[in-house]
């Protein structure tokens, strides 16, 4: 099984966040699974001056990369970063479409995805495409709406309409997708997966001196982007209101750099928590599973999420969660028991937040069935096995198509 997968940036461009690390925990995966993964991307994410530190380990064959097995090739963009328009995209992929069995192009709102699914349709291969969360209601209507709403309707929908299938990683996100596009097409879910076995090593409670956060201090963690789509608005005054009833700090990781970063700093120190407060800057490696680990609990009280795989990394490291109903997969969580689910009220965090401090059998509950939720259903080998077959689906169907034509 040969699969060409469009993206336009990927790993190791760290800036854009969890989609680049599980597309590519996910191609990795299906390497060890004898299918041949190649991609092509942008040097989206990774400055001019860091591209050759960057991709200098990799092995190169020609212009393309061996990154953990997986074939990539990277071609200049220009312009805009979120768009990436490449020149050189359509001659690449003319070159090569024909040797592939399907396409999986990841995103929508760029260049690379409109080319790729144009190309793939233009010589018979199937494609389909991952929205990671584009798509969701909340996420249209965040930025430039109007000007989304018209390219949808000029552009996106005749890709979409000529897909084999739309992926997604959550039954919530396929639900509210599918009702808010009114969209009528073959739709698969294959969660997000990792690899758990960093969560099954031990670490020392000391690797968090770096980051300032005191031994003698339980704390309450939330890891990812500083951006107001995370709930900050509510986690902070539910925090602040817990100040006389539980000794913890709240740490805060994540890229410090970002637009909204100083309003949450503004946030943290209206509600008179400078000294109740850790901001610790991106964290990764060792240092970011010894923080999931030695968190008393970990809270993503997130207004729109399609998937949010720092819960899952959360869970698998015994760590128990607190998110919120709209995280893509609140109702997996809530099935199993695994963590508390709340709505979108201050109180309601609040409680959920006092209700772990104060039930220490809970908390060892909650952890236990998080581990096991994971394991299940998150597996990287787990959802790779899921994901070709799906391929296969797919690949199969069409080659019945062309038997019968």
């Amino acid at each position: 099984m040969r699969i060409l997968h469009i993206s336009p940036s990927y790993y190791p461009a760290q800036e854009f966040g969890g989609p680049v690390f599980s597309v590519h925990q996910l191609n990795r995966a299906l390497v060890d699974q004898h299918v041949q993964v190649d991609v092509i991307t942008t040097w989206a994410g990774l400055a001019e001056c860091n591209r050759s530190s960057a991709v200098d380990s990799y092995v190169q064959e020609n212009d393309w990369y061996l990154v953990d097995g997986v074939r990539v090739r990277y071609l200049p963009y220009i312009g805009y970063v979120h768009f990436t328009f490449c020149r050189s995209l359509i001659p690449v992929l003319k070159a090569c479409m024909r040797n592939y069995d399907l396409v999986h192009i990841t995103a929508l709102w760029n260049y690379p995805s409109w080319m790729g699914a144009l190309m793939a349709y233009r010589y018979q291969i199937p494609y389909i495409i991952s929205f990671r969360g584009t798509l969701y209601p909340f996420a249209m209507r965040l930025k430039s709406f109007r000007k989304k709403q018209m390219v949808y309707y000029l552009i996106g929908k005749k890709v979409l309409q000529r897909a084999a299938a739309v992926h997604f990683t959550s039954e919530d996100e396929k639900t509210k997708t599918l009702q808010w596009l009114k969209l009528h097409v073959p739709a698969v879910v294959v969660p997000n997966g990792m690899d758990v076995s960093p969560c099954e090593k031990t670490y020392a409670r000391a690797m968090l001196h770096v980051m300032h956060i005191p031994d003698n201090r339980p704390y309450v963690l939330i890891l990812g982007r500083l951006h107001r789509i995370k709930g900050f608005d509510l986690l902070i005054p539910a925090f602040a209101q817990l100040q006389e009833q539980i000794p913890h700090v709240l740490v805060i990781a994540g890229n410090t750099h970002t637009d909204d970063a100083e309003w949450v700093r503004q946030l943290v120190q209206q509600y008179g928590l400078r000294e109740r407060v850790i901001f610790t800057g991106e964290v990764s490696g060792d240092a970011k599973w010894a923080l999931y680990q030695h968190a008393d609990m970990f809270v993503l009280p997130s207004y729109s999420e399609n998937f949010a795989m720092s819960v899952v990394e959360a869970m698998a490291c015994g760590c128990p969660v607190i998110v919120s109903d709209q995280v893509g997969i609140h109702s997996e969580i809530a099935a199993r028991q695994a963590g508390i689910v709340h709505r979108l009220h201050i109180s309601d965090l609040r409680e959920a937040m006092l209700q772990i401090v104060s039930q220490p059998a809970l908390r060892a509950q909650l952890s236990q069935r998080g581990r096991d939720l994971v394991k299940e259903k998150y597996e990287i080998r787990n959802v790779a096995c899921q994901m070709k077959r799906e391929y296969e689906k797919i690949i199969n169907l069409h080659v019945h198509k062309r038997i019968k034509t």
